[in-house]
């Protein structure tokens, strides 16, 4: 047996969701904020540079999902990794496709660097996932 609570040597994990969480147990190491991600760094809830890994998996285009991961931006540590899928939310694929690329843009002047950008497998059709690194 592993012990009672495998997940401790995990360190923190901050879920950040507005939305109930049912997890069975409920692992110690997690801190449920309950409310929208912007919110959450905005007031504190999650601190300043605490973050080393961020993943979003939102159903929002990706003009949104990116507008709402840099407002994330301050609770990254440096060198931290971003994980996240480019949902076609959009008035169809162009604007879709467009969207990405704009994103993608984005995070560059905003300090990442691309690491990969693919359609995974665990993607449907209209999804990609892009992964980078914020480098400040």
């Amino acid at each position: 047996e592993r012990g009672k609570d495998t997940f401790n040597s995990a360190g923190r994990v901050w879920a950040v969701d507005p939305g109930d969480l049912e997890l069975r147990p409920f692992p110690t190491n997690v801190a449920h904020v309950k409310k929208k991600a912007e919110l959450a760094v905005a007031d504190g809830s999650v601190p300043a540079n605490d973050v080393s890994l961020l993943v979003c998996d939102a159903n929002g285009s990706p003009e949104l999902v990116t507008n709402i991961l840099l407002e994330a931006k301050p609770a990254l540590r440096r060198g931290a990794f971003l994980v996240t899928t480019f949902k076609n939310f959009c008035r169809g694929y162009v604007e879709w496709r467009r969207q990405m690329t704009a994103a993608r843009a984005r995070f560059r002047r905003e300090g990442f660097e691309e690491m990969a950008f693919f359609h995974s497998f665990a993607n449907c059709a209209q999804e990609f996932t892009y992964v980078a690194r914020f480098k400040q």
